[in-house]
């Protein structure tokens, strides 16, 4: 919650029972801010969960590491490269 919003809600609740509403509102939607944060924070968990898994899966010799790009195969030479990037540049 905003400084702007807490100095909102404590006035109101200064203001007494007639605010009950307003207060109540503004914890509502403090809620779903919340509820979103939360999911964010646990999307964010998970994929942490699964990049860590991959890399123990690398250390311990499961899987190679196929995420640096310095051990791709190259898929073109770098004159074909530079040759596609300059017919991009003239259209």
């Amino acid at each position: 919650m905003s400084i702007e919003d807490i100095k909102t809600y404590a006035d109101l609740c200064i203001k007494g029972d007639s605010t009950i509403r307003e207060r109540y509102e503004i914890i509502l939607r403090q809620k779903e801010l919340a509820i979103l944060q939360l999911q964010k924070a646990t999307d964010t968990v998970d994929y942490l969960e699964r990049k860590s898994n991959y890399y123990l899966n690398i250390i311990e010799g499961v899987i190679s590491d196929s995420s640096n790009p310095a051990k791709w195969p190259l898929k073109y030479e770098l004159n074909e490269v530079w040759d596609i990037i300059k017919q991009v540049k003239t259209k």
